[in-house]
């Protein structure tokens, strides 16, 4: 199995050089090698997620083969060795990022046709994936400060929630803290009544829709962070549905976030966090956001 890093993966929080040079990277082993294209995949929520790409178009990224393929980058990572496909359709060479012990993620190179890889072919794509993979370990600075900043962030959140602890306006104190902390729009405090979830508090939404937002525990993100005890991101409700919301807040958001509420027994709500736009949304801050609903 793969040697990874700890949880507060080091290209969630990347900089704007680090993402720059990986692109450079990508450009230049397709071009070195003739490919047609290719990808970076890097470590995510639950497995390798693609954040850079080249001469691929989004929606084939999602079609069948492109899934088998991920696959193939998985086994990479998991085995720390190269891999070559070759059917009717790609040719295509995956290898794993590795540096210093951590293995980041993968790297492919695909071409649109049977045309064999040659041995050259082959050492290039080796020698730039260990070369990203370097690029992305000695990134270490940006990853400290990031994990600082989220630090700072949490303390004064949890600083300013303690002070409103006798104020009337605890709850929307909270909600504002938990919306400034997950960079979201909106936000709400939900409590379980029976087999559903009510917003107790809302921030952002509508009178109208916070009064009939009840949504069933089983079937809806919202009841499966309360049910799993995880934290759940619906990146774009445009694909996945509404979630089990009334379609009277069909326009209010596109994306999700919602960590579980818990006391030393049971879950008993969520906060959830509301996005107007599709997101992709990194470790940094569902990591953020699971620990401020947890204190």
């Amino acid at each position: 199995m793969s040697s990874l890093p700890d949880p507060a993966s080091p290209f969630v929080g990347r900089s704007p050089e680090l993402s720059a040079a990986l692109r450079v990277r990508l450009e230049e082993v397709i071009a070195t090698v003739g490919a047609d294209g290719g990808w970076i995949a890097l470590h995510g929520e639950p497995g390798l997620e693609v954040v850079f790409a080249r001469g691929i178009p989004d929606e084939e990224l999602a079609e069948a083969p492109a899934r088998r393929r991920a696959g193939l980058a998985q086994q990479v990572v998991d085995e720390r060795r190269m891999r070559l496909l070759d059917d009717q359709a790609v040719a295509l060479i995956i290898v794993p990022l590795e540096s210093a012990a951590h293995v980041f993620g993968a790297l492919a190179v695909i071409r649109r046709e049977q045309r064999a890889y040659s041995p050259d072919d082959v050492y290039q794509v080796t020698a730039a994936g260990a070369r990203i993979a370097g690029v992305i370990h000695n990134d270490q600075p940006a990853i400290d400060k990031g994990r600082a900043d989220r630090g700072r962030l949490l303390l004064e959140a949890a600083e300013t929630v303690n002070s409103s602890l006798d104020s009337a306006s605890l709850e929307t104190t909270i909600l504002a803290e938990a919306t400034r902390l997950g960079a979201a729009q909106r936000s709400a405090l939900l409590v379980s009544k029976g087999d559903v979830l009510v917003a107790q508090e809302a921030l952002g939404l509508s009178d109208q829709c916070r009064d009939r937002f009840v949504v069933p525990l089983e079937g809806s993100p919202f009841g499966r962070a309360v049910l799993s005890g995880d934290t759940v991101a619906v990146e774009d409700l445009g694909a996945e549905g509404l979630g089990g919301v009334s379609p009277l807040c069909a326009d209010d958001y596109r994306a999700l976030l919602v960590a579980p509420l818990r006391s030393h027994r049971a879950a008993y709500g969520a906060l959830a966090l509301f996005y107007d736009d599709p997101q992709r949304f990194g470790d940094d801050v569902k990591a953020v956001v699971r620990t401020f609903a947890i204190q």
